[in-house]
């Protein structure tokens, strides 16, 4: 938000530049460090202000990826410690496993022979 008008006061007037979707063109441009093609500074203190823009947008770009990963990562982390609430209806969930028991109410479940307070009375 800074470089922009930074750039307003470094570019001759009438530059293309400054206009909001060129500038903001040359901005991703510079902060991926892509390369600049159809737009670069002309004089000495748009050298300047792009360096300015080129580490800035550095900062930004990581920044915002960094953010967006930790939200993801600890989004993950909490549904893998299962700490997130869930909000559901009309499921049923075992705990626990015993080989032979656990698959043979898992069957008797599916095929309506049984209701959860039979699964609870047979523990």
């Amino acid at each position: 938000m800074t470089s922009w008008p930074l750039m307003l006061l470094a570019e001759p007037v009438g530059s293309e530049l400054v206009l909001p979707g060129n500038y903001w063109w040359y901005f991703v441009v510079t902060a991926t460090t892509v390369g600049y093609g159809d737009f670069s500074p002309e004089t000495t203190a748009d050298h300047f202000v792009g360096a300015y823009v080129i580490v800035g947008g550095i900062v930004t770009i990581t920044t915002v990826f960094t953010r967006l990963a930790s939200k993801i990562e600890l989004a993950k982390g909490r549904r893998m410690q299962g700490l997130d609430v869930v909000r559901a209806e009309g499921h049923t969930v075992l705990i626990g496993y015993t080989p032979g028991r656990t698959e043979r109410l898992v069957r008797q479940l599916f095929a309506g022979r049984i209701g959860l307070l039979d699964l609870v009375r047979d523990r």
